[in-house]
């Protein structure tokens, strides 16, 4: 007699949305809930860095649109939603959600993801290409430790960039960051 696997529940959307308050942040991936970790001094660190250059960029360029932080949550499809650490939406993209959304109901135009150390670069590039599948336009994997930054756009190859300047103007007008000044900002920590 052979054993037949279990199946797994899938959770949905709703189920995340109906998840206790017990301050502690959840994703849906493939269909499982999963926790959040925390994030360590370098990831914190790089993330908070990185909305003040975004935030200052759109007020100074006034470009409009809607910034999100560590906690701007999207729907990409009905088994993921996900949490990234910096993104944008065009003001396009913001005039197209209705009001009363606990959840944005579709992927930022733009995601920035840094990989912690319990990430594997495999998982990362699955999480890069999701995005890419699912509406958004322009993703940046930054990995802290090798100090390199991943580029995804679709129908492109991702790029590798371990110095010089990223460029994000193809969906966020003059938005430019030097690879030097953003991994300096995380030196010694």
């Amino acid at each position: 007699m052979t054993a037949s696997p279990v199946e797994r529940q899938k959770y949905t959307v709703d189920d995340l949305l109906a998840m206790p308050d017990d301050g502690k942040n959840y994703e849906l991936t493939k269909g499982e809930i999963v926790e959040v970790g925390t994030s360590n001094q370098k990831h914190s660190t790089l993330g908070v860095w990185l909305v003040f250059k975004l935030m200052t960029h759109l007020m100074t360029a006034r470009i409009g649109g809607r910034a999100g932080g560590a906690d701007a949550t999207y729907i990409l499809d009905p088994e993921n939603v996900k949490v990234p650490d910096v993104s944008y939406l065009t003001a396009e993209s913001v005039a197209n959600i209705l009001p009363g959304h606990t959840f944005c109901p579709f992927g930022p135009d733009f995601a920035i993801e840094i990989k912690s150390t319990r990430d594997s670069t495999k998982y990362m590039q699955w999480l890069a290409e999701l995005y890419i599948r699912t509406r958004t336009r322009l993703v940046w994997v930054i990995d802290p430790i090798d100090e390199t930054v991943t580029v995804y756009q679709p129908g492109q190859t991702a790029v590798i960039f371990t110095s010089g300047t990223l460029d994000a103007s193809a969906v966020l007008p003059g938005f430019k960051i030097d690879l030097a000044d953003m991994f300096a900002q995380i030196e010694n920590i």
